[in-house]
C-alpha cells in the first residue's frame, strides 16, 4: 500500500495529464486486478471546465482561498517533492491529451508466495512526442547527477530508464509538511525503512509506459503494436458490463474473483488467538460464510451531460453464486418514494425495500456457519429475552412475524450549525411493520431484561409510548458521550432516534411540505432509474455546504481537528495548538455562502438488485443557477 501511493505520487509529478493510443483495456494484461482510466484527457478537461465544482473554483469570490492554497501546495509539497525526486512538474505541464491509466497486475501473486502484484502507468502525450523525449532525457540526467541509482535496460527494443526510489526520502518530505517537523527532528517520527522501489520509466511513440514490472510493460508493448497476447478486453468480467463504461470520462474496473482468492491465501487458516477468544472464527470461514468467493468483478464510471454528472457502478454476484451476505442484502424492486411525511427540509434520505424476516434468518445462517459457538450464544440469548415478565414470550417469533420490508432513514441539519453537531447530526431510522405497536412492544419487552429498571423510561406523547434507555457511554473529539435512544410506533412504523424531538416531530406529522414535493426530484428520479428498484437516496448538496460552510467559519480550528489523517501525530499537532493545515485551509478567505449557493443543488440515487448482481446510480442535476 506504501508503495502503491509512493508510485502515484512520483506519477503525478512525471506526468500531469495523459492519453494512449488504444483504450486501456486493449492495452492492459488479461491478468490486471484492477484499473482506473481517464479515456480522453482533452475531452475530460473540455467537460470539466463546464462542472459546477469547476465553476466554483474559478468564481472570482473565491480567488483569495483558492491563490493561498495552491500556493501553499506548491510551495510546501510540489516543490519539496520535486527536490527530493529531482524532477520539475512544470517540465511535464501541459503534456496530457489522451487517456491516463494506471492498473495493478496480478504478476503471480496469489497471497500465497511472496509475490506481489505489479503496476503500470500508461499515458500518451500525442503530437508532442518530441517533447517527452527531451523531458525524459532530462530526467535521466538530473537524477544522475543528484547521485541517484538510475539503470538503463531495453524491452523489446524500446530504451527503458529505471529509477530506484527510497521510501523513506518520500515520506520524511510529506511528513514535514504534514506535521511542520524539521528535518532532523525525528522523536515523533514512525521508524524509518531502507525499503526501496523500482519504477521503470520509457517511451514508445507517443506512449509514455511506467511500471515496476518489465514482463508487464513488455505485454503492453507488445499490444501496442497489434501483437498477440490476451489483454483485459478480452476478460469476460470486463466484457459483461460494457454499457457501463461507454461515454465515461473516468471508469474504474477491477477482478474481485482473483483478489477474494488472493486474500484468502493470505489470511491464516487457524484461530489467530484461541487463547484470547475461543469463540473467534477463522477468516477462511468468516470468508465462506459471508459468501465472497461469489463475487466476480466490480466496476464504475462517471459522466457528466448538460443535464448534470452520472456515476454508475455494478457489482458481479450472480444470482446462482450468490450466498451469505449478498443473499442477505438482496432487496426487492418495490416503491421507494418517500412517504409524505418526510421533511422536505431533511438533508438525507433513504429507503430500502428489504424483506426483514428473510434477511434476519440469512443473518443467523451466516453465524451459524461463522460460529457456531457464537450462533448458539445468540440463540440462548434470544430465548433468554423477556422472559423475567413472561415465561411464555416468545422474542424471535414475535420479532420476525411483526418486522416488515419498508426501512427509512433521514437526517435533519442543526439549526445553529458546528462542526461537533454535524458529526453528531439529529436522525431518525424507521422500521416498517404490518403490526407496529406489537413489535415496538416487543423491542421493550426484550429490553426490560437487559436495561436496568430504572433506565427504561417511558411517556405517552400525541396518545402514543415513547421508550427510552442510555446507550453505553462513547468517546469523541470532545471527550465522553452519552446518548439516549428513543422509539415509538405509529403509522406502520416503529421510529428511532437519538434525538427525542425526532420521534416527536415523526408522530405529529404535521409537514407543511414533503421531500418528495422538490422541484425537479421526479426528472432526477427517472435518471437513476425511478423509484421502484427497492433502494432510493437523496442528499441535499445545497443545505448541508450551507452549514459547513457555516459551522467551518464560525470556528476555523475545528475544520483541522475533524481531519486526523495520514499520519497520527497530525492528531497531536493540533492538540498542541499548531494544526499544521490551517494555512491552506484558510476559510475566513471563503465568501458568504449566498454568493457561491448556485454552484450546489442535489443529488440523488438508486440501487438496483439484478439477475447479475448489484447496480447503484447517482445523479446530480445542474443547479438551476447555472443552466443557460
Amino acid at each position: 500500500m506504501r508503495q502503491s501511493f509512493l508510485c502515484l505520487t512520483v506519477l503525478a509529478i512525471l506526468a500531469w495529464n495523459l492519453h494512449a493510443e488504444a483504450p486501456a483495456e486493449q492495452l492492459l494484461p488479461a491478468d490486471t486486478l484492477a484499473v482506473l482510466s481517464m479515456p480522453d484527457w482533452d475531452k475530460t478537461k473540455a467537460v470539466w471546465t463546464h462542472t459546477p465544482q469547476a465553476q466554483l473554483w474559478h468564481d472570482p469570490d473565491m480567488k483569495a482561498f483558492v491563490e493561498k492554497f495552491t500556493s501553499n501546495l506548491q510551495t510546501n509539497l510540489g516543490l519539496p517533492l520535486e527536490r527530493e525526486l529531482g524532477i520539475k512538474l512544470g517540465d511535464y505541464a501541459g503534456l496530457a491529451h489522451g487517456q491516463i491509466t494506471f492498473a495493478v497486475t496480478q504478476n503471480g501473486w496469489d497471497g500465497g508466495s511472496n509475490q506481489s502484484p505489479g503496476w503500470l502507468f500508461l499515458l500518451d502525450v500525442k503530437g508532442q512526442g518530441e517533447r517527452l523525449k527531451t523531458n525524459l532525457a532530462n530526467l535521466k540526467a538530473k537524477w544522475t547527477a543528484s547521485g541517484k541509482p538510475l539503470k538503463t535496460d531495453k524491452i523489446r527494443e524500446i530504451e527503458f530508464a529505471t529509477l530506484s526510489v527510497a521510501e523513506d526520502d518520500i515520506f520524511k518530505t510529506i511528513r514535514q509538511v504534514l506535521l511542520r517537523t524539521p528535518r532532523s527532528d525525528t522523536t515523533n517520527a514512525s521508524p524509518m525503512t531502507t525499503n526501496q522501489f523500482e519504477i521503470w520509466i520509457g517511451q514508445s511513440g507517443s506512449l509514455l509506459l511506467a511500471g515496476n514490472r518489465a514482463k508487464d510493460l513488455e505485454k503492453v508493448l507488445i499490444r501496442q503494436t497489434g501483437g498477440p497476447g490476451p489483454c483485459l478486453a478480452e476478460q469476460p468480467d470486463f466484457r459483461a458490463q460494457p454499457a457501463l463504461f461507454n461515454d465515461a470520462l473516468v471508469f474504474g474496473w477491477s477482478n474481485l474473483k482473483l483478489v477474494v482468492e488472493g486474500l484468502a491465501q493470505s489470511m491464516p487458516s487457524g484461530n489467530p488467538n484461541p487463547a484470547r477468544n475461543p469463540l473467534l472464527p477463522t477468516t477462511s470461514k468468516i470468508m465462506a460464510a459471508l459468501g465472497l468467493d461469489g463475487l466476480k468483478s466490480l466496476g464504475f464510471s462517471f459522466v457528466f451531460t448538460p443535464e448534470g454528472y452520472l456515476m454508475q457502478a455494478a457489482l458481479r454476484v450472480p444470482e446462482s453464486d450468490r450466498r451469505g451476505l449478498f443473499k442477505m442484502v438482496a432487496f426487492e424492486n418495490k416503491e421507494a418514494q418517500p412517504p409524505g411525511f418526510v421533511p422536505a427540509n431533511a438533508a438525507k434520505f433513504s429507503r430500502w425495500r428489504l424483506n426483514g424476516a428473510r434477511t434476519w434468518t440469512d443473518f443467523e445462517t451466516i453465524l451459524m456457519k461463522m460460529s457456531p459457538e457464537l450462533s448458539g450464544l445468540l440463540q440462548m440469548t434470544l430465548s433468554a429475552a423477556g422472559k423475567s415478565k413472561d415465561p411464555a414470550f416468545d422474542f424471535r417469533k414475535s420479532f420476525l412475524e411483526n418486522l416488515g420490508d419498508d426501512f427509512i432513514f433521514y437526517r435533519k441539519l442543526p439549526p445553529n450549525p458546528t462542526l461537533a453537531a454535524l458529526n453528531r447530526p439529529s436522525s431518525l431510522f424507521l422500521v416498517g411493520s404490518p403490526k407496529d405497536a406489537a413489535l415496538a412492544q416487543t423491542l421493550k419487552r426484550a429490553l426490560e431484561s437487559i436495561v436496568p429498571a430504572n433506565s427504561l423510561k417511558e411517556r405517552n406523547v400525541q396518545g402514543r409510548k415513547i421508550v427510552s434507555f442510555p446507550l453505553p457511554p462513547s468517546s469523541g473529539p470532545e471527550g465522553i458521550i452519552q446518548k439516549t435512544l428513543s422509539f415509538a410506533a405509529s403509522g406502520g412504523y416503529v421510529a428511532f432516534s437519538t434525538d427525542p424531538g425526532q420521534v416527536e416531530e415523526y408522530l405529529g406529522s404535521t409537514n407543511n411540505k414533503s421531500l418528495k414535493e422538490t422541484a425537479g426530484w421526479n426528472e432526477a428520479a427517472q435518471k437513476v432509474g425511478g423509484f421502484s428498484t427497492g433502494l432510493f437516496g437523496f442528499a441535499n448538496q445545497n443545505e448541508s455546504w450551507r452549514a459547513v460552510l457555516a459551522a467551518v467559519q464560525k470556528d476555523p480550528a475545528a475544520l483541522v481537528k475533524s481531519i486526523p489523517f495520514l499520519n497520527p501525530g497530525l492528531a497531536v499537532n493540533v492538540s498542541q495548538g499548531k494544526p499544521p493545515l490551517n494555512d491552506w485551509l484558510d476559510v475566513s478567505l471563503l465568501p458568504p455562502y449566498e454568493k457561491i449557493a448556485k454552484y450546489f443543488h442535489f443529488l440523488v440515487y438508486a440501487a438496483a438488485t439484478t439477475p447479475e448482481g448489484f447496480t447503484l446510480k447517482a445523479f446530480a442535476p445542474t443547479p438551476p443557477g447555472l443552466k443557460k
